[in-house]
C-alpha cells in the first residue's frame, strides 16, 4: 500500500483496478459476501487521500458492495471479465475514443443483506443435499448422484431481480439498466397506443452533449389498477440507438400484446388482463423519463 500511495502522489491520474477474479467468483459455488476482497476498500481510501483524481475499474461478473468506492472515486467503470482484447477496449473507453454505452443487467444492492436471497433467508445456507445430476446422467447413461452445495430457491416468486427492490422499496446502489455515457440524452414526445396485436411506442431521442454516443432506450409497463399480484413495473422492450452529437432520432418499438400477459394459477395458463397499461420509458429501471397510459 505504501508503494501505491507514493506512486499516486507523483501521478496526474490514478487508475485503480479493483474487483475479484474467477477463483473468487466461479462456477459451482457462490460468494458468501459481495465486499471487495483483500483490503481493496482500505487501499482505495488511501489512494484517494493521496490523489483524488482517481478512476476505478471494476473487474467482476456480479454485484459488489461499492459503498466505499462510491465515496472515494469520482468515476467508476465496470469492465466485467473481458477476453484477450479487453485491454484495448478498456483503453479506448478510458481515453475517450469511444463513449461507454453498457447498461447493468442486474441491480447492485447497497449491501448483501438487501438482496432477496439473503432477506428471505434462502442463502447462505448450512445444509447440504444430495441431488441428481442430469448432465452426468446424459453422459454416463445411468443414474448418478453428486454431492452439491446449498440450494437457493427463488422464494421471492415473481419479484425476481429489480422487481424485488421496487416492491420492497429498498434503496439500491445502482439499479438494473443503469449506465452512464460521455454525453447526455433527452427523451421527448412519447406516444403509446395499443391495437389487438401490439403495443406501439414512439418517442424522440436527442443527443444533447458534444460527443457521439449510444443510448439503450428501455420500455417498462405497469398495471396500476390491476387486481392481480404483479410487479410495479416490468421491462417489456429495449432498443440501442446510435446518435451523433446534437442529433435527434425517432425511436419506434412494437411490443406484442402477449408480452403483457400474466400467469393465471387457477386456469393454469397465460392470460391478458384488459385495462389500463402505463408505458414508462427511461434510461434505467429507476430513471424513468416519460410515461403515458393506454388501454388494452
Amino acid at each position: 500500500m505504501n508503494e501505491a500511495v507514493q506512486l499516486a502522489r507523483k501521478s496526474d491520474l490514478v487508475i485503480f483496478v479493483a474487483g475479484d477474479n474467477r477463483e473468487v467468483e466461479t462456477e459451482g459455488s457462490d460468494r458468501k459476501a459481495i465486499t471487495l476482497p483483500m483490503g481493496q476498500d482500505e487501499l482505495v481510501k488511501a489512494l484517494t487521500a493521496a490523489n483524488p483524481n482517481i478512476v476505478t475499474v471494476l473487474v467482476t461478473g456480479g454485484p459488489l458492495d461499492l459503498r466505499v468506492v462510491d465515496q472515494a472515486s469520482p468515476a467508476i467503470l465496470v469492465s466485467w471479465f473481458n477476453g484477450t482484447e479487453g485491454g484495448n477496449a478498456l483503453a479506448d473507453v478510458l481515453l475517450g475514443k469511444i463513449s461507454p454505452s453498457g447498461k447493468l443487467p442486474f441491480t447492485f444492492p447497497v449491501r448483501l443483506e438487501d438482496s432477496p436471497a439473503y432477506s428471505l433467508k434462502v442463502y447462505p445456507q448450512g445444509e447440504h443435499r444430495k441431488q441428481d445430476d442430469i448432465f452426468v446422467n446424459l453422459v454416463d447413461k445411468k443414474d448418478a448422484e453428486q454431492e452439491s452445495g446449498p440450494t437457493a430457491d427463488y422464494a421471492e416468486g415473481i419479484f425476481v431481480g429489480y422487481r424485488w427492490y421496487d416492491a420492497k422499496q429498498v434503496p439500491v446502489e445502482y439499479p438494473f439498466g443503469h449506465g452512464l455515457s460521455y454525453t447526455t440524452f433527452d427523451y421527448a414526445d412519447l406516444q403509446a397506443k395499443a391495437d389487438d396485436r401490439n403495443l406501439h411506442v414512439e418517442l424522440n431521442l436527442s443527443n444533447t452533449g458534444k460527443q457521439n454516443g449510444e443510448e439503450v432506450v428501455q420500455i417498462y409497463a405497469s398495471r396500476p389498477n390491476s387486481n392481480i399480484k404483479r410487479p410495479s413495473k416490468e421491462l417489456k422492450g429495449f432498443q440501442r440507438v446510435s446518435l451523433q452529437a446534437g442529433e435527434t432520432k425517432a425511436v419506434k418499438m412494437q411490443i406484442p400484446i402477449e408480452k403483457l400477459r400474466y400467469w393465471d394459477e387457477a386456469a393454469n395458463g397465460w392470460k391478458v388482463e384488459p385495462g389500463i397499461v402505463v408505458v414508462q420509458v427511461g434510461s434505467s429501471s429507476q430513471d424513468i423519463r416519460l410515461s403515458q397510459a393506454t388501454e388494452i
